[in-house]
C-alpha cells in the first residue's frame, strides 16, 4: 500500500482530523513483513503521535496485526482501522473523543463508504474504475484541504448499504474502551482465511453483543476506501464461501448482521457535502 497509506495516515494526522490535539491519540501502524517495507523513520518525522510495530509471523488473516496494536495501545479507548487503504472523514477522532465522555461503556461504530459511483467489488472487476480515475477524483475536490468533500465521490460500501439507520455487517473504524477489547479477546486469530475472512465482521457482532454498552452511529463521518487490490474489495476471485465456511465452522451458524438495537444513539452533525447519504438513507429505512 505503498500509494494507499500515505493518504490514510494524512486524514488521521492532527491537522486534518478536525478539534483535537496530537496530544489527545496516538496512531499505531502495524505493517505486514515484505519486501517494500514502509520507511518508519521518515513516517515518525512527519506524525510524532506514530508507533510503529513490523508484524513478522506474516499471517494471511491481519487478526494478528490487530491484537499487537491493541496489546501496544496505551489509551483508554481503541479504535480499530483494520484496512490501511481507508481515509478516514475530519470529525471521526474528536466525535470518538465525545462519545467516550457521554458514556463510559460505548461501541462507537461508523459506516463504510467507497470512493467512484458504485461499490468496487462491482467497478474494479469490471475495468470501470481503478487508481488513476481515483487520483482523478480526489484531485477534483482538492482532498486533503476539503475532507468532507469525499462523500461527494463516493457510495456506500456494501456493507453499509442499509444506511445510517439501518444495521450495518461491520464497521471498518469501530471504536471501543480498551479494557472492553481486551476482555473480548480481541480480534479471534482462528480467521485465517486470505484477508482474515469475516474476522472483522465477527469482532463488530462480538462487540455488539458486550453487556451495558451503548452502540454509538457517528452520523455524517465514515471511512473511505481506496482502491489497491484488497482480496475483499477489489478482486473477482474473492473466496466468499471459503469465508461462509470457517466461519460456521468457528460459531456454529451462519453469519447474519446483527440488527440494530432500539436504543441505538446518533452523535455527530451533518455536513453538506454528505447529505446525499441523509436521503439515501431514509429511503433505505422508510424513516
Amino acid at each position: 500500500m505503498q500509494r494507499e497509506l500515505p493518504r490514510t495516515l494524512q486524514s488521521l494526522n492532527s491537522s486534518f482530523q478536525q478539534n483535537v490535539n496530537i496530544e489527545d491519540y496516538e496512531i499505531i501502524l502495524i505493517e505486514n513483513e515484505s519486501d517494500q517495507l514502509l520507511d518508519k523513520q521518515h513516517l515518525k518525522s512527519l506524525y510524532p503521535n506514530l508507533h510503529y510495530y513490523l508484524n513478522t509471523t506474516n499471517p494471511a488473516s491481519p487478526a494478528y496485526a490487530m491484537n499487537i496494536g491493541l496489546q501496544h495501545a496505551k489509551g483508554d479507548t481503541v479504535v480499530f482501522c483494520i484496512d490501511g487503504a481507508r481515509l478516514l472523514s475530519p470529525g471521526i477522532v474528536r466525535g470518538i473523543l465525545n462519545a467516550a465522555h457521554l458514556n463510559e461503556q460505548f461501541v462507537v461504530a461508523t459506516h463504510a463508504y467507497h470512493l467512484g459511483d458504485e461499490p468496487q467489488n462491482q467497478s474494479v472487476p469490471s475495468g470501470r474504475y481503478s487508481k488513476p480515475i481515483e487520483d482523478k477524483l480526489l484531485e477534483q475536490i482538492s482532498w486533503p484541504e476539503a475532507g468532507y468533500r469525499l462523500f461527494e465521490i463516493s457510495v456506500f460500501a456494501l456493507s453499509s448499504a442499509a444506511g445510517w439507520f439501518g444495521a450495518i455487517a461491520e464497521s471498518n473504524c469501530i471504536a471501543l474502551p480498551r479494557k472492553s477489547a481486551i476482555e473480548m479477546g480481541g480480534y479471534d486469530e482462528q480467521f485465517v482465511t486470505l484477508g482474515g475472512g469475516y474476522t472483522n465482521l465477527d469482532f463488530y457482532a462480538r462487540a455488539q453483543k458486550l453487556e451495558r454498552h451503548q452502540l454509538v452511529y457517528l452520523l455524517g463521518e465514515g471511512t473511505f476506501h481506496q482502491v489497491h487490490g484488497g482480496v475483499a474489495t477489489n478482486r473477482d476471485d474473492t473466496p466468499h464461501e471459503a469465508y461462509r465456511q470457517e466461519y460456521q465452522a468457528l460459531r456454529g451458524e451462519p453469519f447474519k448482521t446483527t440488527p440494530l438495537p432500539e436504543d441505538v444513539k446518533y452523535l455527530g452533525s451533518i455536513n453538506t457535502s454528505a447529505r446525499k447519504f441523509l436521503i439515501e438513507s431514509i429511503i433505505n429505512t422508510n424513516v
